[in-house]
């Protein structure tokens, strides 16, 4: 059952050119793929297409730590982690 849900992770994740690393403080589109899609972080609140803060939390790996980063809405909540080729540059 994993292997199956690992490889149409990894179908999903290379979907298209995505990008390799992020920039904290900057603003990108949440366009979930690869495990963001079969498996999201709990808890979770952004959706498809929201604009969304790539942001460094105290005593968490920083951004782009194993492909990964914690993000917040506009607003200013936390919305969750998820993969770095999950963001699309505005």
């Amino acid at each position: 059952m994993y292997a199956i849900l690992y490889i149409v992770a990894m179908v999903l994740h290379y979907k298209g050119a995505k990008m390799d690393r992020v920039r904290v403080n900057a603003k990108y589109r949440f366009n979930p793929c690869g495990w963001d899609t079969v498996v999201p972080c709990q808890g979770m609140t952004a959706k498809a297409g929201d604009v969304v803060k790539v942001i460094n939390l105290p005593m968490a790996p920083k951004a782009n730590t194993m492909g990964q980063c914690y993000i917040e809405d506009m607003a200013g909540e936390f919305a969750g982690m998820v993969s770095v080729h999950s963001l699309d540059k505005l």
